[in-house]
């Protein structure tokens, strides 16, 4: 009588060829780690085949907090306007709009400029970001060394 063999068991012929591949994946990953390194030391990597390893998504951490603010023009005097109420947060990670990729793109600037304008009948409107220092191992993130930075100033349509 023959015992029954689990289905989800790798086949023993496929063993040695799963455990390289394994290993593959771990020496490209850790290769990975080192030229990631050599870039972070503004060192020229020495292979590009590493290039999924220092994708900045996986690989760069921000030294600081950052938040766009937006602030409307009416009767001459400029007043902060909460972007949330502008456009509803629909992520779970917070607004798109908050993220570096998006205001330094000035194509998206100027559209959530002129949404901005749309919806709140303001004049101008002027968008800014705030960054600030993170302080490690704190729940608390005061805004301590703060900088802000003007990016776009737009007139809105009559």
């Amino acid at each position: 009588m023959s015992t029954p063999q689990d289905a989800t068991t790798t086949p023993p012929a496929a063993r040695v060829p799963v455990l390289i591949g394994l290993l593959g994946v771990a020496v490209y990953l850790a290769m990975g780690v080192v030229s990631s390194v050599q870039v972070l030391r503004h060192q020229e990597p020495d292979h590009d085949l590493f290039w999924l390893s220092r994708f900045k998504m996986f690989t760069t951490l921000r030294p600081q907090h950052m938040a766009l603010q937006a602030a409307v023009l009416r009767e001459q005097v400029w007043a902060p306007v909460a972007l949330e109420v502008v456009l509803p947060n629909r992520w779970q990670e917070g607004p798109g709009y908050d993220r570096p990729a998006f205001w330094r793109d000035a194509r998206r600037l100027t559209a959530l400029a002129e949404h901005t304008c749309s919806e709140t009948g303001a004049e101008a409107v002027r968008l800014s970001v705030l960054r600030w220092e993170k302080t490690l191992a704190a729940v608390e993130q005061p805004t301590r060394s703060a900088e802000h930075r003007d990016l776009l100033e737009v007139p809105c349509a009559p």
